[in-house]
């Protein structure tokens, strides 16, 4: 998202003002479970600047313009109605591809459907691509470089840790999918291009321990 090809979509409409009615009329939100909670602009401009730092943006007030965008369209959609997580989801996307920023987009629509994939494991749901992808052995796209020594350096293969957590510590194929799963996740928010074996086997060792004490 870089700031020299960028617009701010609502400018003229991120008053006090038009903020305070936008937020009276759109107070609530319908979640997955079914429960309603307030509505959080805040909400969608984290997610919005997530999605434009993972490919190299850095302005934040342009994510909460772009909030501001979403909280427009939601509020002509949704007159007299609650929107469910899944539409506001949907409405960001949109909002992102129409006002040009197709990177971002692309980097919330692939981090919709990690959460949607953990979300799947967590009810021990396993089906269609995510089947084809664990028998593939799980290339997720992130190129991280393992170092074991100065001569060795291997790629980051989600597949094999989950085998290993299966084989080495007896742990269901759910759950040792789930951990891969956080662990790349927490790998991706590091930003870091490079790890040694030691720190990759302390944060899925952490991840173990943790799951251990849920049971």
């Amino acid at each position: 998202m870089p700031a020299s090809s960028l617009t701010r979509p609502l400018q003229k409409l991120s008053s006090p003002l038009y903020i305070l009615i936008m937020e009276e009329k759109l107070k609530n939100v319908k979640k997955r479970d079914g429960r309603i909670v307030p509505f959080d602009k805040n909400k969608i401009t984290e997610a919005i600047f997530k999605a434009a730092k993972a490919v190299g943006g850095e302005d934040r007030y342009l994510a909460e313009d772009l909030a501001d965008s979403v909280t427009f369209y939601l509020q002509k959609q949704f007159v007299n109605k609650i929107p469910a997580v899944e539409e506001i989801q949907d409405i960001v996307e949109k909002v992102l591809i129409k006002t040009g920023h197709a990177k971002t987009a692309k980097a919330y629509i692939l981090y919709r459907e990690k959460r949607a994939r953990i979300r799947k494991i967590k009810k021990g749901i396993i089906l269609g691509e995510l089947e084809e992808e664990l028998a593939s052995g799980g290339f997720t796209g992130l190129f991280l470089l393992i170092g074991r020594s100065e001569d060795e350096v291997l790629l980051w293969e989600r597949g094999k840790v989950v085998d290993a957590l299966v084989k080495e510590k007896g742990l269901s194929r759910n759950i040792a999918e789930l951990i891969g799963l956080e662990v790349e996740d927490q790998i991706l928010n590091s930003k870091m291009k490079a790890l040694s074996t030691s720190s990759i086997e302390e944060l899925i060792n952490n991840k173990v321990a943790e799951y251990s004490q849920r049971r």
